[in-house]
């Protein structure tokens, strides 16, 4: 008692020492597991801030330095003509504009020049293709003529110079102002013009670049960079003729060029995207349809035209083509999953282990419980075994002692029920020591006939019991089977006693049916079977009326004699032999108890 006493502490320890220490550190690891995804999923739109604001600011540079490079582009440009030095007439080569033959690009559409003093004068248009000029102005005179509309209120060039804002004052020669508002069928004009032209100086206005956003009235968005060339009224010019009268009252130019929107909202930003954002982050287009569900993804808006502070003619177009920022949170649940599996395959391995443990150190102390209890019924059993042929010995020795029994025959008979005595007590420990040597190991055994073996013993079981009570029915021809005589001994002396025991015969009752001891083969199995008609094994008991020590009932009431240890041999003595033994109910009632051997040709 005291070795389970300590198992069960051991039991209890192994729980608060192990068990649970590990179910609380395996909580709060999931419960740090949780915490972690659910900032993981907060931080998202934050990070698809992040990401928007660096594809903003590169798309910004990208479209500066564009501003850049056109703000480098002198005036001169804007013109039919312009010539290659500051010299003399003639030192000077006229040439046509770098614009007419400019190679196309993908973000210019169209460079244009308007003199908003002379606005019955032509918009004048270069789009890299001098063949194409037909072609251009159908497609941007319209859209164009839209945007300088609003310049034409100012006419008078001190009221244009006071709404600009920080122009830029350049030192220019007359003669490259006058170049550039000419068409090649003036050059004649010039070239009578006194040499000292060339030397005039004067200042020229000229403001930096401006975007402005519109929808024309075809429904098409333009996006148009101007700048304005400012020259001041120079009256004095008018006595050189007619060459210099259409600058004698000055200038006021319009020059800039229209952005292709496809570039500006569609390519640029698909191309910085490419560059700026990270393998998890998708850009969604001006135009693209939707990525993936709301559920899946975070966004972050860019709405180009009022980030980077573009004019638009109406507040609603400063949210025109917005761009999109979708955050894959695939990755991220994807990542938790994986992390969640690890942790629940850790946790079943743990939960196996742990219960594994658990199990066996609980079987253990159930297993030894159960052993202390079978411990207890078989001492209550041998205890009442020996007490009784003990007391028995004790009372007809002492009879003879004190001459209670002077006749022979009295003499005789109490000298008998000494020796049963004997025999009983002898039985019993040859049962015990028999166990013993059985759980070491058996014989081994050897082919031999099984009904030679059982006819064998059937005169002594029948010399020991009532007559009539038992029948032989054995059957003919049966192969050999591996036995010993030992182990068929041990098995039909204890299955006999066993039915004599609780399935007693009264053969002088009406219909009495004796107990059967009988061999068959029955598919292809050999099996020695005791049959009896008595109350039969209850079901919840019979997978244990094998073990040792165990005996149906409570041992304070049960009437029958016994160890519990006959039912024990009988299946040691048939696995001995390579066999095996059990139970089953006998059909009308009683029981079958059986035991099988193994075929002759099986032995090694």
């Amino acid at each position: 008692m005291v070795q389970l006493r300590t198992q069960r502490t051991a039991l209890i320890l192994y729980g608060v020492l192990l068990v649970l220490p590990t179910v609380v550190l395996g909580g709060l690891q999931w419960r740090q597991l949780l915490r972690d995804f659910k900032v993981e999923r907060e931080s998202v739109p934050h990070e698809a801030e992040i990401a928007a604001t660096r594809l903003r600011d590169e798309i910004a540079n990208r479209l500066g330095r564009l501003i850049n490079n056109e703000e480098t582009r002198p005036f001169t440009d804007y013109g039919d003509l312009m010539i290659t030095s500051d010299a003399s007439l003639a030192e000077t080569t006229a040439v046509t504009s770098p614009l007419i033959d400019a190679p196309r690009r993908p973000e210019i559409q169209v460079w244009f020049a308007f003199d908003l003093l002379r606005n019955q004068a032509p918009i004048d248009l270069w789009g890299g293709n001098h063949s194409r000029q037909d072609a251009l102005a159908a497609e941007y005179l319209p859209a164009l003529g839209e945007l300088l509309a609003g310049y034409l209120e100012d006419r008078q060039a001190s009221r244009l110079l006071a709404r600009w804002d920080q122009p830029e004052i350049l030192d220019v020669s007359l003669l490259q102002v006058a170049f550039n508002q000419l068409h090649k069928r003036d050059l004649d004009c010039l070239q009578y013009q006194p040499q000292s032209l060339a030397q005039i100086k004067t200042s020229l206005y000229i403001t930096p670049f401006h975007l402005q956003f519109f929808v024309d009235s075809t429904g098409i968005p333009r996006l148009a960079a101007t700048r304005r060339v400012l020259l001041r009224p120079l009256p004095e010019l008018e006595r050189y003729g007619t060459c210099f009268k259409g600058i004698s009252a000055g200038m006021a130019l319009v020059q800039g060029f229209l952005i292709d929107t496809k570039w500006m909202f569609k390519d640029l930003p698909a191309q910085v995207a490419r560059i700026v954002l990270t393998s998890s982050q998708r850009f969604v287009g001006w135009g693209d349809p939707p990525c993936c569900g709301d559920n899946r993804e975070y966004h972050a808006e860019i709405h180009l035209l009022a980030d980077l502070g573009l004019e638009t003619r109406l507040p609603e177009e400063q949210k025109y083509a917005p761009l999109r920022i979708a955050v894959d949170t695939q990755l991220i649940d994807k990542g938790f999953d994986s992390l969640r599996l690890r942790f629940l395959g850790l946790a079943a391995m743990l939960a196996v282990s742990l219960g594994t443990g658990m199990w066996l150190l609980l079987r253990s102390v159930r297993r030894d419980l159960d052993q202390a209890a079978r411990t207890e019924n078989f001492v209550a059993a041998v205890t009442h075994e020996l007490r009784t042929p003990l007391t028995s010995i004790k009372m007809y020795g002492e009879m003879l002692l004190d001459g209670d029994a002077s006749q022979p025959e009295k003499q005789r008979e109490y000298y008998k029920r000494i020796v049963r005595a004997t025999e009983r007590l002898s039985t019993l420990v040859e049962r015990v020591l028999e166990k013993s040597r059985l759980a070491a190991g058996g014989a081994r055994a050897e082919p031999g006939d099984l009904n030679l073996a059982v006819s064998g013993l059937e005169r002594q079981l029948v010399q020991y019991g009532h007559e009539g009570d038992l029948r032989f029915e054995l059957a003919p021809e049966l192969p050999e089977v591996l036995l010993t005589y030992e182990a068929v001994n041990s098995i039909v002396c204890n299955l006999v006693e066993n039915a004599r025991k609780y399935a007693p015969v009264d053969p002088t009752k009406p219909g009495a049916e004796p107990i059967l001891v009988r061999t068959l083969l029955d598919r292809g199995e050999l099996r020695l079977e005791v049959l009896d008609r008595g109350p039969g094994v209850p079901e919840a008991e019979r997978a244990r009326i094998f073990e040792a020590f165990y005996r149906v009932g409570n041992e304070a009431t049960r009437t029958a004699r016994g160890a519990g240890l006959g039912l024990h041999l009988v299946l040691l003595q048939a696995r001995s032999i390579g066999g095996d033994a059990g139970y089953r109910a006998r059909e009308g009632g009683g029981s079958v108890f059986w035991a099988s051997f193994a075929p002759a040709g099986s032995a090694e």
